[in-house]
Formats: structure tokens, C-alpha cells, sequence
């Protein structure tokens, strides 16, 4: 099924898009605060791995954006979630179907 996206270009585009198109301008500032979330974490997971800041201050900014991660609602900590385990590593080695 198709759907008219009206616009510049006025293009035609699957349902699927429009819908998808739709859902990013309405999430506009969910996805931004997810995103700065995510950025907290890796800033301070950085500064730790540079040295910037010692363990004791990593565990209190840990705590801190978490806590923020959880403040700011279920749907924008499920979405934080999601990303951190879209980037971790397959569970298997690649190239290996089992063990034998």
C-alpha cells in the first residue's frame, strides 16, 4: 500500500514510511533526550577509560544518569536500553555454528 507524503517533493512512499516519517517528527524531542542520555553515558565511561576521573566519581556519575535515565520514564529508559543492547557483540563467535 502507498501513501502520499505531501511536501516539497511530494514523493510516493509506502504506508510503512509515512508511517516511520510520521513517528520521528512526533518522538522529535524523545529521540533527542535519548540521545543525550546516551552521550552522558559514553562521556563518562570515556573519562574513566582516559583517566579524567577516578572510580569514585565514575560510580557517582553512573548513578546520576541513571537515575535520570529512570526519572525521565519508561519509554525513553526502554529506548536507552535498546540501543546499549543493539551495540553489544553477538553472543556467537562468528563463523561457529556450535559447538562440537
Amino acid at each position: 500500500m502507498f501513501s502520499w507524503i505531501t511536501g516539497p517533493d511530494n514523493a510516493l512512499v509506502s504506508h510503512d514510511d509515512a508511517h516511520r516519517a510520521r513517528r520521528e517528527k512526533e518522538d522529535g524531542p524523545m529521540a533527542t533526550k535519548t540521545m543525550k542520555l546516551l552521550a552522558d553515558l559514553k562521556g563518562n565511561v570515556d573519562a574513566w577509560y582516559d583517566g579524567r576521573i577516578d572510580y569514585d566519581e565514575f560510580g557517582a556519575r553512573q548513578r546520576a544518569s541513571w537515575d535520570a535515565i529512570r526519572a525521565a520514564g519508561p519509554v525513553i529508559e526502554e529506548q536507552v536500553l535498546r540501543d546499549l543492547r543493539d551495540r553489544l557483540p553477538s553472543p556467537r563467535p562468528a563463523g561457529h555454528e556450535g559447538r562440537s
